[in-house]
């Protein structure tokens, strides 16, 4: 699939801590603070050199610091670890943390950073519980004017798709390089605070408002194949094998990918990723790179074309694998 030489991208989970509190976000249930199966912990400077040493680091063009479960800015070494891996790096954050200092010096690295901003002072923390939208916006107007490279990332939801335009607008009086608006369909479900209340209903939500009903799909539920609504696709066109990129969790587990990156050892039950990552784990071999040599945490990553040949779910063809790089021809 991918072989150890071939690797030239590698996405780094720095942090599986964060700050906010986004009610669709796998490390939460609905924005109500619940584990539902990922350790949270960052990952050092001195395991960093471990898993990429700069022997490897040098055949790499770039880096993204972006996690299933955390945000970088979160991890204290940040910057230490910027400054060893000296390489091309974006970073994705909710840019709602860190001092004027910080984002000073951050500026004059070589960084691309994502500043997560879903719309304007009245709407960006509909969805962006616990961050701030003046704090978001007075960081990146020190780091812009420190020099640095800043790209606006919008995801679109119903409650802010009418400030786009004005989105737009402020991001260049500001000074972003760019706008990036993103439509990713996970728009829509209940809101809880962390006493478990219901805030709001974001989307054309129609389900279920009462958290108990989750938690217990959660404890004592169970999700299947069978209960998959995706259907296979025609052909598979591998984000791994086109970008030539790994992805290295906050624990060390090495994985083609983050849509295969969601710790299938422990995390989905009752939900979606239960049949997901139960294909996977029959898959998995020892994949940590803090125990084992990056070299051999990718070898299991063979065994995964073949399951594309397969025609259905059930015989073994990988529903993951078909929904983030499925293609109907």
């Amino acid at each position: 699939m991918i072989e150890y030489s071939d690797i030239r991208h590698v996405e780094l989970e720095l942090s599986s801590h964060c700050n906010a509190r986004c009610p669709l976000c796998p490390r939460n249930l609905f924005g109500y603070t619940y584990n539902t199966g990922y350790t949270a912990r960052n990952i050092t400077l001195r395991e960093v050199k471990s898993i990429l040493p700069k022997n490897f680091l040098t055949q790499l063009d770039g880096i993204t610091f972006e996690g299933n479960f955390g945000d970088p800015m979160m991890n204290p070494e940040l910057l230490e670890i910027i400054k060893y891996l000296n390489r091309p790096i974006k970073i994705f954050t909710n840019a709602s943390l860190q001092t004027k200092l910080f984002w000073q010096t951050l500026a004059k690295l070589n960084v691309e950073v994502y500043f997560a901003l879903d719309g304007l002072s009245d709407t960006h923390s509909i969805y962006r519980q616990n961050t701030n939208f003046e704090k978001i916006i007075t960081n990146a107007k020190i780091f812009i004017g420190a020099g640095g490279n800043a790209i606006w990332k919008m995801i679109k939801f119903n409650h802010n798709k009418h400030q786009i335009d004005d989105c737009k607008k402020l991001s260049k009086e500001i000074g972003f390089k760019n706008f990036l608006l993103v439509d990713h369909g996970r728009d829509s479900g209940p809101v809880f605070d962390n006493d478990g209340n219901l805030i709001r209903v974001i989307g054309n939500f129609t389900g279920s408002t009462d958290l108990k009903h989750y938690i217990d799909i959660i404890e004592n539920g169970d999700m299947f194949i069978e209960d998959i609504w995706d259907k296979p696709k025609n052909k598979i066109n591998c984000s791994t094998i086109k970008n030539s990129s790994i992805y290295i969790s906050s624990e060390g587990d090495v994985y083609p990918c983050c849509f295969m990156g969601f710790n299938p050892r422990k995390y989905g039950k009752g939900r979606w990723h239960q049949p997901v990552n139960a294909q996977i784990n029959k898959l998995l071999e020892p994949n940590n790179a803090l125990e084992r040599p990056l070299q051999e945490c990718i070898e299991w990553f063979n065994k995964i074309p073949t399951c594309w040949n397969k025609s259905t779910f059930e015989d073994g063809r990988l529903i993951v694998c078909d929904a983030s790089c499925g293609k109907r021809l």
